[in-house]
């Protein structure tokens, strides 16, 4: 059985600046140095081999590279009135005191298909 060959299909705009600077003092028979440097950088993926999806929030397109996704948090659920009323949570049992997801697609189901970009991505 072969696997599936690998090829780098895409395509990413990066863009961002990198500086340093360093500032030296003498004071008497003591030399004195402070140093730092600054970087800032920002891609977003224009062009990615991606299977078909239903949502376009869905694909890596339009976001950074290694974007994290992830619920939405909406609060807590208070009571089982609050869980029978709102979205079905399909990531097990859910109890009072337990976190409420938001339904983005509004679909009645909070599942796999409701993530969307949260927080930073995953390179430093």
């Amino acid at each position: 059985m072969r696997a599936n060959p690998k090829a780098n299909v895409g395509e990413v705009k990066s863009q961002g600046f990198d500086g340093n600077f360093a500032l030296k003092q003498k004071l008497g028979e003591v030399d004195m140095t402070i140093r730092g440097n600054i970087t800032y950088s920002k891609n977003e993926v224009l062009e990615k081999d991606e299977e078909n999806q239903v949502y376009s929030y869905l694909y890596q397109k339009g976001y950074r590279v290694d974007q994290v996704k992830g619920l939405i948090a909406e609060g807590l659920f208070a009571d089982y009135d609050d869980i029978r009323t709102s979205p079905k949570q399909e990531f097990g049992t859910v109890q009072p005191g337990d976190i409420k997801y938001k339904d983005v697609n509004g679909d009645g189901v909070v599942n796999d298909n409701d993530k969307v970009a949260i927080g930073a991505t995953t390179r430093t």
